[in-house]
């Protein structure tokens, strides 16, 4: 499992990716936490975060984990999240239904080209 975070000045905006990320049990979900915990607490307060998901899965019943690890470990401190790439159905199925119950964002866009557009709107909508 491989994590990275990187920082785009030009777009203000800090980039989350995935590589052989596949969170089946929950001693892979603490896996994952222990990782993004160190990777996330980089982000200032309200910042924008993109999600690229390739490399990520989820099991459908680590679900709820997962959507507790976001709401106390990322929504707190990321003012915007997408999500965007190709993942497995039962991932995005996972993301969906855990966004429903939780009311966390829960929407995933095609390509980080998506992602970019969403935010320019995002930005563009007057405050």
């Amino acid at each position: 499992m491989k994590l990275s975070l990187s920082y785009d000045p030009t777009l203000d905006a800090w980039t989350f990716t995935h590589e052989d990320c596949h969170l089946r049990t929950l001693g892979d979900v603490r896996q994952w936490e222990e990782r993004a915990r160190a990777l996330l607490e980089q982000i200032p307060i309200g910042g924008v975060l993109l999600v690229d998901i390739e490399g990520f899965s989820l099991a459908p019943e680590m679900g709820p984990e997962w959507a507790a690890l976001l709401k106390t470990l990322v929504l707190p401190r990321i003012g915007v999240l997408l999500r965007y790439g190709h993942c497995e159905r039962a991932t995005e199925s996972a993301i969906q239904i855990q966004g429903l119950v939780n009311r966390i964002p829960a929407g995933i866009l095609p390509d980080r080209s998506a992602a970019l557009t969403a935010l320019m709107r995002l930005r563009a909508r007057p405050a």
